[in-house]
């Protein structure tokens, strides 16, 4: 009953205590630590996985777009907001060269007013409240930043900062004189906060858009994790999803900007000359931004981020989180390089935007007209450019960085195109036309800047943290500025020359530039991934009381933490599962399973303990039959009952279900029949005679009675007629004698003196009569059901079972069988996808057919009728081949359903695979040719000759390439085979328990359940008896057949090497395998926890 395989041992239950000599140990040990540290999200909501977390919608999306149409809305809160501010200031100050003093007589010159106890020129005055803004933002930044990650305190804060700068915006209208400048000084400072807050606390939003975008979602939580691609290739894809979001978003900013300045001219134009067009202006700018802002906040989902740490609060959060951040810099040396680099090019790019600004407004004369004619020339080239170089990415699939260095030419160019303005007035800002060219090349080049300046950021930024580094990028990009408008203003201030501060702005740039050709964002992510699981395991030892190395190690502290799941809202949902348990958990199960094993071998296994089975040789590997009432009765039984199973990998589909379950099927059955081959008159006929079932339209119903002399041989008589005239108790009678008369019974599993030609006698027997019961439709889909459902109760997750689909399989309401194979395929290929999407079976992960042909064909009988002159590449078409064409035919039409192809049947009276070498030479070329791939599963060494033609059946099967090896029970007589299968599967770990398969590692299975009389199509008897059958088997070495089983399953298709590759890999591999051992592993730890809380203070 057991399927030798290759595959790995009773040590991978415990493989996180595992230390393998190879060179990947660091990253097996990394990724034990990730896979512990998911486990403990779910018990401290320590990582925003551990929330249900929605896909991106269309709507979100839009909205997010919608918002970030006013993202460049500056000329509200940046260039109207300080036009009016510095308009104001002008119109309150006087030009120090003009003599007597006379405020408002600033032209072009230069321009002072009153600053304290002295004077201060107008544009030292702008920097230095933009340096208070800037200062401001970094005190913010800072203390709210890291609080946005955790909770919806993010959600909200972005909402409160929206709101107070469309207030500030509005109430910035009611500046209109010179003498309000203080006023307008103070508005325009509190709505450019809020506003730069706005744009850093919104931009951290998109890397969370993207990652759950619905392609991206599906590309790591089943592509990834299935090994269908790899982490490099994952990255790929996120990292071109972040690049398209933030690209579109900026086109839409550039849109948004284009929109307002096209509104905002038709007040502009009518009101030319007028000043309080400007604040009409303003406002048309702030309620287009009200109006298209609004929908983020309805539709948009909630994505709450990780629970905030013991000990901390939204006021103290920040300061601890940043401070760690850069203690530890040395973990993230990318990103702080990429933030030092950002800190130096934005302060001179915005600096020099602002300067340009300045020194803008003095020669447009602060006309809002002239403003916004120049604001369209940008936003117009800003579309054009932020799409192209999109486009161009995405055609050339070019990285991020370089296509961020380019706009980075430019940002040095616009300093340094200003520094040519101190030698000369003909070029560098000193006329309108500078400006045109100035806010051209900005459109063409510096929109997409942003764009790939936030992608690089979000490229380096370490999950969960997105608000908190986007915090320090928006300290670098914006609060950076505190520095440079100081020097700058004092530069100014000393020069009374606008020029002057170029220079300084220029070396800024280019330095910036420079060192950003340098980070290397490949090492960034990846040092991003280390800096996200060690921060959780700090976090998870701190809340846990354990250190990080139990973390590590996966131990919990003594008790069963009931598991909770973390709601969207952030609330404690309580379930009846356990936690996760871990090795040291592990490890005492098994010593509480030992001592159960060993008290009940005392308590029940002895004729010491009751008088009623001193008559009856009581021992723990006893005849099944016998131990079979007793063993049900046991802690072990309840034990191994829920026990995962993992994949049963040997079994034939006619003999999986329960012949109490299959005879009342027959009875339910309007139109089946039964007939014998001769009169079932006497005790000796009952049990030789031939019985068959069949579906009948019209049986005969006033034939003589089955029981009788009068019967006719082989009519067909309603089943239920039979059964209820049955002699020997009626119905109930009947479906015990059809039972003894289809299984092996305990009196003939006693008869030792029976051999093996015996045995395979009463299994035959047994064969020909249920298909005629199993293979009528309606029974066949009902059967299939029940055994998926048993199966399933049973802790079996993935059946590979064996059938013969040249079996007579009739249709419902039809008496003669399908012409071909088709019939049959297309039920079970039905019924397992009706189970699977049930509910009922939602936790089923599948099943596969191996395709059997029968060894005791004639295999030079030519097959009759249609086929008989036919001929397949030469060779009469036989038995063989017809089954094998079928086979191939079939396979295309069920590629994911057909995996395998065995031949089956008395091993020692029927066909050796030697003989058969030119039919499965020809099927495995025909394979090729077809493209499809079906690799062998053999039957071998099920035999107990030693050296005859039937035992070197195991020779040829591996030379055939089989993938397992069904039952190979004469294996351990051939050293030399048994090295070529650890060595072909690759498999140098040993089963010491399992001392005569000499290292070939096995899973069990239960072959022919129904017929060996086990009563159901699980597993647990058969776990059962190993577990007792060996004292050197304890609960470990049942986990590692059960993981062998899923090890070794095959899931999916896969090339030789492939599958050599991927069975040795284990959960270390790609593709289903490595998902599938995971699962299965999880649920080893949750049973093994329920044993300790179940038994623990028994033992």
């Amino acid at each position: 009953m057991d399927d030798s395989v290759g595959g790995s041992n009773q040590n991978d239950i415990f493989s996180n205590h595992v230390t393998a000599a190879t060179s990947d140990v660091e990253d097996a040990k990394a990724k034990q630590i990730k896979e512990n540290l998911q486990k403990y999200e779910q018990l401290f909501g320590a990582d925003e996985d551990a929330f249900d977390q929605p896909t991106t919608t269309k709507k979100e999306l839009w909205s997010y777009y919608l918002y970030y149409n006013v993202r460049r809305q500056r000329r509200g809160p940046g260039s109207y907001s300080q036009a009016l501010f510095q308009s104001a200031l002008s119109g309150d100050g006087w030009d120090p060269a003009i003599s007597p003093i006379a405020k408002g007589n600033c032209t072009t010159g230069g321009c002072v007013v009153a600053w304290g106890s002295g004077t201060k020129s107008v544009a030292s005055v702008v920097l230095i409240a933009n340096g208070i803004c800037f200062a401001v933002m970094t005190v913010m930044f800072v203390s709210l930043g890291s609080a946005a990650d955790y909770g919806n305190f993010g959600r909200w804060l972005l909402l409160v900062l929206t709101v107070i700068c469309w207030v500030f915006q509005y109430c910035m209208m009611s500046i209109r004189h010179a003498y309000q400048w203080p006023a307008g000084m103070v508005l325009y400072i509190i709505s450019y906060i809020a506003y730069g807050a706005t744009l850093v606390f919104y931009a951290a939003l998109f890397p969370r858009l993207s990652r759950f975008m619905p392609h991206v979602r599906k590309a790591r939580e089943e592509d990834l994790k299935d090994g269908k691609i790899s982490q490099a290739e994952y990255d790929k894809i996120e990292s071109l999803e972040r690049n398209h979001i933030s690209s579109v978003s900026t086109a839409h900013s550039n849109i948004g900007y284009l929109l307002t300045l096209v509104i905002n001219l038709s007040v502009l134009l009518p009101l030319e000359g007028n000043s309080f067009g400007n604040n009409l202006a303003l406002c048309l700018t702030n309620t287009y931004w009200v109006v298209l802002g609004i929908w983020w906040f309805i539709f948009q989902q909630p994505r709450p981020g990780p629970k905030m740490p013991q000990g901390s609060s939204y006021l103290t959060i920040g300061w601890k989180q940043v401070a760690l951040a850069l203690r530890e810099v040395r973990h993230l040396p990318q990103t702080f390089i990429y933030l030092v680099a950002f800190f130096l090019l934005a302060d001179g790019l915005n600096t020099s935007g602002s300067l340009i600004s300045i020194i803008q407004n003095e020669i447009v004369s602060f006309s809002f007209l002239q403003i916004t004619y120049l604001g369209i020339a940008q936003a117009a080239c800003s579309i054009t450019s932020t799409f192209g170089f999109w486009y161009i990415q995405k055609y050339f699939n070019i990285r991020t960085k370089p296509m961020f260095m380019i706009t980075n030419f430019f940002s040095v160019f616009i300093p340094f195109y200003g520094i040519l303005g101190l030698w000369t007035d003909t070029v560098g800002y000193h006329h309108v036309r500078d400006f045109w060219i100035y806010n051209v090349l900005f459109g063409l080049f510096q929109a997409p800047y942003y764009a790939y300046a936030q992608t690089m950021m979000s490229e380096v930024t370490p999950r969960g943290y997105e608000n908190m580094f986007f915090g320090l990028f928006g300290i670098t990009n914006r609060a950076s500025s505190i520095i440079g408008p100081n020097v700058v203003q004092a530069i100014i201030n000393s020069t009374n020359n606008n020029w002057m501060g170029f220079p300084f702005l220029f070396s800024l740039c280019f330095a910036a530039s420079v060192v950003i050709w340098f980070v290397d964002i490949e090492k960034g992510r990846e040092n991003c991934r280390k800096y996200v699981e060690e921060r959780k395991l700090v976090r998870v030892a701190k809340e846990s009381g354990l250190t990080t190395d139990e973390v590590i190690d996966g131990i919990t502290t003594g008790e069963l933490v009931p598991e909770a799941t973390l709601s969207r809202s952030g609330s404690v949902e309580a379930t009846t599962s356990s936690a996760p348990i871990f090795p040291q958990q592990l490890k005492k199960a098994c010593t509480i399973v030992s001592k159960i094993r060993a008290e009940e071998r005392k308590t029940i296994w002895s004729t010491a303990s009751s008088p009623d089975l001193q008559k009856t040789e009581i021992f723990p590997g006893m005849m099944f039959n016998i131990a079979k009432e007793y063993m049900e009765t046991t802690k072990l039984w309840k034990i191994v009952l829920k026990m995962p199973k993992g994949a049963l990998l040997h079994c034939h589909l006619g003999a999986m279900v329960d012949l109490h379950w299959v005879f009342n099927a027959a009875l339910s059955e309007k139109g089946m029949c039964i007939s014998a081959t001769e009169p079932l008159s006497s005790s000796d006929a009952r049990e030789k005679a031939g019985i068959k079932f069949a579906f009948s339209k019209s049986p005969t119903e006033h034939t003589g009675s089955i029981w009788s002399e009068r019967y006719e041989p082989n009519t067909l008589v309603p089943v239920t007629l039979a059964a209820d005239s049955y002699p020997d108790g009626g119905r109930a009678g009947w479906v015990k004698w059809m039972k003894d008369r289809s299984s092996v019974t305990q009196a003939e599993s006693l008869d030792h003196h029976l051999g093996i030609d015996d045995v395979w006698r009463k299994l035959n027997a047994a064969f020909a009569i249920v298909p005629g019961i199993v293979y009528y439709e309606p029974i066949m889909r009902k059967f299939l059901r029940e055994f998926f459902r048993t199966l399933l109760k049973d802790g079996v997750r993935w059946v590979e079972f064996r059938t013969a689909p040249f079996t007579r399989f009739v249709l419902e309401g039809q008496e003669e069988a399908c012409g071909d194979s088709s019939g049959v395929m297309r039920a079970i290929a039905e019924e397992v996808e009706g189970f699977k999407n049930s509910e009922e079976g939602k936790e089923f992960w599948g099943v596969r057919v191996i395709w059997v042909g029968m060894r005791h064909w004639d295999a030079d009988a030519v097959v009759k009728g249609k086929f008989s002159r036919t001929q397949i590449s030469g060779a009469v078409l036989t038995f063989f081949l017809v089954d094998m064409r079928e086979c191939i035919r079939l396979k295309k039409v069920y590629p994911d359903l057909i995996s395998g192809y065995d031949l089956v049947g008395h091993e020692d009276s029927g066909r050796t695979l030697r003989s058969l070498t030119p039919e499965l030479l020809w099927f495995q070329s025909e394979c090729r040719e077809q493209q499809v791939n079906i690799p062998f599963f053999f039957h071998a060494g099920e035999c107990v000759g030693d050296g005859d033609e039937t035992d070197e059946n195991l020779f040829d099967a591996i030379l055939f390439g089989t993938r397992r090896i069904g039952h190979a029970f004469s294996l351990y007589k051939h050293p030399t085979l048994i090295d070529m299968v650890k060595e072909k599967i690759h498999s140098r770990r040993k089963l010491s328990h399992l001392q005569r398969t000499r290292g070939v590692p096995a899973a069990l299975a239960n072959d022919d359940p129904a017929l060996l009389g086990q009563g159901t199509s699980g597993m647990t008897h058969d776990f059962w008896q190993a577990l007792q059958g060996w004292e050197n088997l304890g609960l470990e070495g049942l986990g590692s057949l059960a993981q062998n089983s899923v090890r070794w399953s095959a899931f999916e298709d896969e090339a030789g090497e492939e599958w050599e590759v991927n069975t040795r890999k284990g959960e270390n591999g790609s593709g289903v395998r490595a998902a599938r051992i995971k699962a299965w592993n999880e649920e080893w730890e949750t049973f093994c926890g329920w044993i300790v809380a179940e038994f623990g203070n028994d033992a």
